[in-house]
C-alpha cells in the first residue's frame, strides 16, 4: 500500500491562495482563536514583511525581520473597538519546515509559538475580534488583498480552531487541494504565481531526544512534580482530502519520590509506580484512524497493544506501547550516605495526542498518556549518586493477549 501523497502550496513566485468560506467568520466569534501553519521559509531574498495567513481586518499570521537577519513571528489581531495588537519575536528556521502559531484569548493575551515553544505574549482587551470583511474570505501567502506582502517559500497547511489546545470543537483547515471544516468543504483558488508541489515527507517540527531530569542544586531543594523532557514534536499525518490530522508527542519527567538522607542513616519510602496505560475504545480507534493503523480493537479486561512507529519524518522515529495499566510497589532509599544527600527519582511519561478536522463533521481528539518503565535518579551532591537505591518488583506490565479486530 502506497503512502498518501502530501502536497504543499509553493510561493516561490509571488501569489496567494484564496478561500471563500464562512467557517472562519464563525470561529472568530469564539473567545479563543488559534491559528497554526506549517511553513518553509526561504532564506534567499528574505522579505522584511510577509504574510502566511490573513483574514480581512481581523487577524494576520505573518513573518517579519524587524531589521534582523532571520525571520521572526509577526502575528496581528484587531478587536471590534479598533485596537490593534501585535509583536515581532521568535526566530523561525529557514529552509526547513516549522510550525508557527498564534493564540488570541479574549481579555487575556495574544501569544505566539514557534515549533511548540512560546516566544512572546502580550495582553489584549476584553473586546471580541473585529468581524472579517469580504464575507470571511481568507488568503494564504499574501495580505488580505491577495497581493501585498507576499510570502516566500511553502505553506503545507493552515488550521484555524476555537481552542488553544486540541480539545477545540470548531476547525477550519486549508490544505491542497481544498479547505475543510465542520461545515463542509470550500474550494481554494490559486492566484498569481502560487502553485501546488508534492512533498516526499509531511512537514514535522524538529524532534529532540529526551533530556535528563533536573538535579537538585542544594540539600532539600523542592523539585517540581513534572518537567518537560523535550520540546513537543508535531507533524501532519498523511491522509485523504476529507480529513486533516495533527499528531503531537509531549514527553515529561514525572517525580516519583524526593528524599533527604543523613550520614549513617538508611532512608526508605514506598511509592506505587504505574507502567502502561488503560485507554478507552474510542481513544484507541481515533488514534488508529489518525495514524493509519488498524482500528476497532476489542477492549476487554486488557487494552489492545498498539505499536506506533512514526517513520514519516527523517528526524523522528519512536515506538510507544499502549498496554494495560499496571501499578507496582517500589521502595526508594538513600543508603547510609557519607554526607547529607537529597535524591529525586523520576519516571518518563510521553503523551500522544491526535487532533482531526473532519469534513462536515465535528473535530475529533484523543490523548493517551503512557508511563514508561524508565526510572532515572538525580542527586545532590553528585558524588553521592551511589547511595541511591530502587528496590521492588521489576517494572513489567502484563503481556497483553493478541487483540481481536472487528470487521
Amino acid at each position: 500500500m502506497n503512502a498518501p501523497t502530501v502536497s504543499a502550496y509553493d510561493f516561490s513566485s509571488p501569489g496567494a491562495v484564496q478561500v471563500n468560506a464562512g467557517a472562519p467568520g464563525i470561529i472568530l466569534g469564539a473567545s479563543t482563536v488559534h491559528v497554526l501553519a506549517w511553513v518553509y521559509v526561504n532564506s534567499t531574498g528574505l522579505p522584511d514583511n510577509q504574510k502566511v495567513f490573513s483574514l480581512g481586518q481581523s487577524l494576520v499570521l505573518g513573518i517579519g525581520t524587524a531589521g534582523n537577519d532571520a525571520p521572526l513571528l509577526y502575528p496581528e489581531v484587531w478587536d471590534n473597538a479598533g485596537n490593534h495588537y501585535t509583536f515581532v519575536a521568535g526566530e523561525i528556521p529557514t529552509d526547513q519546515w516549522s510550525l508557527v502559531e498564534m493564540i488570541w484569548t479574549q481579555g487575556q493575551s495574544l501569544a505566539g509559538c514557534v515549533n511548540g515553544v512560546q516566544v512572546q505574549s502580550v495582553p489584549v482587551s476584553g473586546n471580541p475580534l473585529q468581524a472579517p470583511n469580504g464575507n470571511g474570505t481568507s488568503y494564504i501567502g499574501a495580505f488580505w488583498d491577495g497581493e501585498s506582502f507576499p510570502f516566500s517559500g511553502m505553506v503545507q497547511s493552515v488550521l484555524l480552531t476555537n481552542g488553544a489546545d486540541y480539545t477545540a470543537t470548531q476547525g477550519f483547515a486549508v490544505q491542497p487541494p481544498q479547505a475543510i471544516s465542520n461545515w463542509g468543504p470550500s474550494g481554494a483558488v490559486l492566484i498569481g504565481g502560487a502553485s501546488v508541489v508534492a512533498l516526499d515527507l509531511p512537514p514535522s517540527t524538529p524532534y529532540a531526544a529526551s533530556s535528563q531530569p533536573p538535579s537538585p542544586t542544594y540539600v532539600n531543594e523542592p523539585m517540581p512534580g513534572s518537567v518537560a523532557a523535550n520540546a513537543p514534536f508535531s507533524m501532519v499525518v498523511p491522509g485523504d482530502s476529507s480529513t486533516y490530522t495533527i499528531l503531537t508527542v509531549n514527553q515529561a519527567w514525572v517525580q516519583l519520590c524526593e528524599l533527604t538522607g543523613q550520614p549513617g542513616v538508611n532512608t526508605g519510602y514506598e511509592v506505587d509506580v504505574t507502567t502502561g496505560v488503560s485507554v478507552s475504545d474510542s481513544e484507541t480507534q481515533t488514534l488508529g484512524v489518525s495514524l493509519g493503523l488498524e482500528s476497532g480493537f476489542d477492549i476487554g479486561l486488557f487494552s489492545a497493544k498498539v505499536n506506533l512507529t512514526l517513520s514519516y519524518s527523517d528526524s523522528f522515529t519512536e515506538e510507544l506501547s499502549i498496554t494495560e495499566q499496571t501499578t507496582i510497589g517500589k521502595h526508594f532509599e538513600i543508603d547510609n550516605p557519607v554526607q547529607t544527600t537529597t535524591g529525586v527519582w523520576w519516571q518518563a511519561v510521553p503523551t500522544l495526542t491526535t487532533f482531526q478536522v473532519v469534513n462536515n463533521a465535528n473535530t475529533l481528539g484523543a490523548s493517551v498518556t503512557d508511563p514508561l518503565p524508565d526510572i532515572a535518579a538525580t542527586v545532590y551532591p553528585p558524588s553521592s549518586q551511589g547511595t541511591l537505591k530502587t528496590l521492588g518488583a521489576p517494572l513489567t506490565g502484563k503481556t497483553p493477549e493478541q487483540p481481536s479486530l472487528r470487521t
